[in-house]
Order: C-alpha cells, then structure tokens, then sequence
C-alpha cells in the first residue's frame, strides 16, 4: 500500500513538474509574443511616420518650387514691363548727345 501511495506521489510530482514546465514554456511564448507584436508595431510606426515625413517633404519641396516659378515670373513681368530697355537707353543716349550738339 505504501508502495502504490509512494507511486501515486511520484506520478503526482511528476504532472506538478510537467504543469510547471508547460507553465513556464508557455510564458516565454507569451512574453516571445508580446515583443514580437510590440517589434511588429514599432516597424509600422516607423513606417508610416517614414510615409508621412516623405510625403511632407515632397509637398515641401513642391511648394518651395511653386514658389519660386511665381517669383521668377513676376520678376519677369516687372522686368517686360519696362519694355525693351537696351532701345531705351540707346534713344536717351542719343537725345542727350543731341542736346549736347546743339548747344555746342
């Protein structure tokens, strides 16, 4: 009877260690998980602020280059609205010679 109790025990200790085990194997799994979903999530985190910081710059530098094809043409516009200027120096430079003359 002793002997068969002595059995029982050890069978019982056994299923406690192998409880115990899966127990603990079964943690790590869980915690291996965890960080793998938590690595998962930080990625795409990254991911999309990466997405967003690019599309952010591009819209960036689109406005940047908007920018500066309005100022060129509006200096543009300013500088055409003087007309052609190298002809109007030349017609100031010969009245004034012609002033010159004619008082000389």
């Amino acid at each position: 009877m002793d002997d068969l109790l002595k059995k029982i025990r050890d069978t019982e200790n056994q299923a406690s260690n192998i409880i115990k085990d899966a127990n603990a194997e079964a943690e790590k799994i869980i915690e291996a998980s965890r960080s793998s979903a938590a690595k998962k999530t930080q990625d795409l985190k990254k991911g999309i602020y990466k997405k967003y910081a690019d599309l952010k710059a591009s819209k960036i530098e689109e406005a940047l280059k908007k920018r500066e094809e309005e100022t060129q043409a509006g200096i543009n516009e300013y500088i055409s609205s003087f007309g052609d200027l190298e002809k109007k120096k030349s017609i100031a430079i010969d009245y004034i010679n012609k002033k010159i003359f004619d008082k000389a």
